[in-house]
């Protein structure tokens, strides 16, 4: 076989790929609304760090203590 067949090969080879692997793609969803903020996240809002009425949870690391957030309630 000679060069200009091989390339010949190759190239068709390579456009018989291409013509596969380029597809439409499917069709695009429907819209769907998002939901409102508020409905989603109600407790987005953090707790003081004091945790009032309530036991706090931090762990420590080199530079002092990590807040976690507050659980229970002091009795």
């Amino acid at each position: 076989m000679n060069v200009a067949a091989i390339i010949k090969c190759w190239l068709s080879l390579i456009a018989t790929m291409l013509l596969l692997a380029c597809q439409h793609s499917p069709p695009a969803r429907p819209y769907l609304p998002s939901r409102p903020i508020g409905e989603m996240f109600p407790r987005a809002s953090s707790p003081p760090p004091s945790c009032p009425g309530q036991y706090r949870s931090v762990i420590e690391d080199a530079n002092g203590e990590i807040f976690l957030g507050c659980w229970g309630h002091k009795g």
